[in-house]
């Protein structure tokens, strides 16, 4: 994240992270991300555009995949309408992304660990 992030104030973190599958860095974050902000713009402006409107900036959704990159992130700011009036907030979004660290199972590997827990070996498995 660049340097302005990183000195400015931010009220809260909200980390993503993906689940097992084939997601590509920053899919995760844009989702999530999306749905955040829908759910606040609903809650704070009753489906108008106003001041108080969320703003997503610094937004990353394709970081360089080097070893020391920054992950995908944003940050969204907006006012949250509270009991004892408004308050402006700053978050900061940013992803977990750990797709390539696990390598997908061979099948004869799952097969071999299905066979093992239920007690049998995998050839009998495979006879009808």
């Amino acid at each position: 994240m660049n340097r302005s992030t990183q000195e400015e104030h931010v009220d809260l973190g909200v980390l993503f992270v993906h689940g097992i599958g084939q997601q590509r860095p920053g899919r995760t974050m844009a989702s999530f991300a999306a749905a955040l902000y829908g759910w606040l713009f609903r809650w704070n402006c009753n489906k108008q555009l106003s001041p108080s409107s969320p703003e997503l900036s610094e937004t990353v959704l394709a970081p360089d995949l080097s070893v020391d990159a920054d992950p995908a992130h944003a940050t969204l700011t907006t006012k949250l309408r509270m009991g004892n009036g408004e308050r402006d907030v700053r978050w900061l979004l940013a992803e977990s992304w750990w797709a390539d660290v696990f390598a997908p199972p061979r099948f004869l590997d799952l097969t071999r660990l299905y066979a093992a827990k239920r007690g049998e070996s995998p050839r009998s498995l495979a006879v009808g």
